[in-house]
C-alpha cells in the first residue's frame, strides 16, 4: 500500500504544478512544484478539489497519502517508507525509515 501512496503522491503535485504553470516545460513546472506544494496555502487532499482551488485563484498546499508533500530548497519530497525482512521465524520484522 506505501509503495501505491508513495506514487500516487509523486504525480498528483507534478500535475498540479502544470496546471498552475499552464505548462508542461519542464524547468517552469520545477519552479512552481513549490506554489502547489508548500505552505502557506489551503490544505487539500485530492487532484479534483486541489485543482477547484487553484481555479479559484487560491493559493494551496497539496498534501499527500503518504503524508506531507513540503518541497525542499531542490524540490525533493520525502515521505516514510517501511522495509521488511524475513527472520529466522515466520514473522516479519519491520521499520520506518525516513
Amino acid at each position: 500500500m506505501r509503495t501505491r501512496a508513495n506514487a500516487y503522491d509523486a504525480v498528483i503535485p507534478l500535475a498540479l504544478a502544470d496546471d498552475f504553470a499552464k505548462t508542461t516545460d519542464g524547468t517552469t513546472v520545477a519552479k512552481d512544484m513549490k506554489m502547489v506544494a508548500n505552505p502557506p496555502g489551503t490544505p487539500c487532499y485530492t487532484y479534483p478539489t486541489c485543482l477547484s482551488l487553484l481555479k479559484a485563484g487560491k493559493k494551496i498546499d497539496c498534501e499527500g497519502v503518504s503524508g506531507n508533500l513540503d518541497c525542499n530548497q531542490h524540490n525533493n519530497t520525502f515521505s516514510p517508507m517501511a522495509r521488511s525482512r524475513r527472520t529466522r521465524a515466520p514473522e516479519l520484522s519491520s521499520r520506518c525509515m525516513s
